[in-house]
């Protein structure tokens, strides 16, 4: 069996990724992070952003996300 470990990926995005996506400056994106109303993974330092976040947050619906 092969396991493609970027297919897990797809679904993640960088801070750049996201801003683009809510076309916010990548700035916003690191302030939503750090206030929590953005959730987030780290991979090696990385700061990667769940796709379904984004719609989340494009929703305005938390409870969604928990």
């Amino acid at each position: 069996m092969q396991i493609d470990i970027e297919s897990g990926f797809q679904d993640l995005l960088t801070v750049h990724e996201a801003s683009k996506a809510l076309r916010i400056c990548t700035g916003k994106v690191y302030s939503l992070v750090k206030s929590g109303r953005l959730r987030k993974m780290a991979l090696s330092g990385k700061i990667l952003i769940p796709r379904a976040e984004i719609a989340y947050h494009i929703a305005g619906d938390r409870a969604v996300a928990e």
